[in-house]
């Protein structure tokens, strides 16, 4: 957000800055959402928090550009770099409506954010699917975050993260109620249980839809400056086939471990 481009270094965000970014936004987002649209708060919310870090993400992507052609680093690095600031918006994302999830009066959850609360059941009721269903789905969402980021760039990509965060932070709160209420932990360490169960596999899932919109980020970038048939053209393409290919085997990685694993781990850390 631009109150906190004061204390940038060099001008560009870092991962804790994008964090604080993701986090200031959404909450920000929510609120003004409720307020002013409360019938469709959930998805207002999102587009607000995904217009609050514009600026942020355009700040790291000249940066990378920077760092690639005038600092002369290597292209996997200054990739990761960025790969690791744009999860910083997510993680901040991903706490704001976290803490939404755990504090707002469960009849408000119900009426105003019920489109990002997949499962407010039982922890233990938690049902993830075969692995082929699994993948299936996750393959569906990396797509859109590739093509959404095509024609929006880095508006795309920020919408997506944004949507999951929220989608994955309110679903994460309600369960952690939902299980407090009915004997277990405190909400606060019930939070921190129901992320430790279900958040591997969503972290390798974020790692690659990160992946892919950057990958549709660079791709639309690339189309409009340079011939098909240039140099440059052709590296793109290939950093864009690596990144893409690096985000399938993620993805392909959370799905095994969520149909696999997670049950597992709900059931030991329950």
């Amino acid at each position: 957000m631009i109150l906190l481009q004061r204390f940038y270094h060099r001008g560009v965000p870092s991962f804790w800055h994008l964090a604080l970014d993701g986090l200031l936004a959404s909450l920000t987002g929510a609120l003004f959402a409720w307020w002013l649209f409360p019938a469709e708060a959930s998805l207002v919310a999102v587009f607000l928090a995904a217009i609050a870090c514009d600026d942020s993400v355009e700040r790291i992507l000249d940066d990378n550009r920077s760092a690639i052609f005038e600092r002369a680093e290597s292209a996997w690095d200054a990739n990761a770099e960025l790969t690791l600031r744009v999860l910083g918006l997510f993680v901040g994302a991903f706490v704001a409506f976290g803490l939404l999830g755990l504090l707002l009066p469960l009849d408000t959850i119900a009426t105003v954010f019920h489109r990002q609360v997949v499962h407010s059941g039982p922890l233990e009721s938690l049902d993830f699917g075969s692995f082929g269903a699994v993948l299936a789905n996750n393959l569906y969402v990396l797509l859109f975050f590739f093509a959404v980021a095509i024609p929006f760039r880095h508006g795309g990509v920020m919408l997506a993260v944004a949507w999951n965060a929220s989608v994955w932070g309110m679903t994460f709160g309600a369960l952690a109620r939902g299980w407090s209420a009915a004997g277990g932990p405190g909400p606060l360490e019930a939070m921190a249980r129901v992320t430790a169960a279900v958040g591997v596999h969503m972290g390798f899932e974020a790692v690659g839809y990160v992946l892919a919109g950057l990958s549709g980020v660079f791709l639309s970038k690339a189309v409009v400056k340079h011939a098909w048939s240039s140099d440059t053209m052709v590296e793109v393409t290939k950093t864009v086939a690596a990144k893409m290919a690096a985000a399938l085997a993620l993805i392909t990685v959370g799905a095994l471990w969520e149909a696999r694993l997670a049950g597992h781990l709900v059931g030991w850390i329950s």
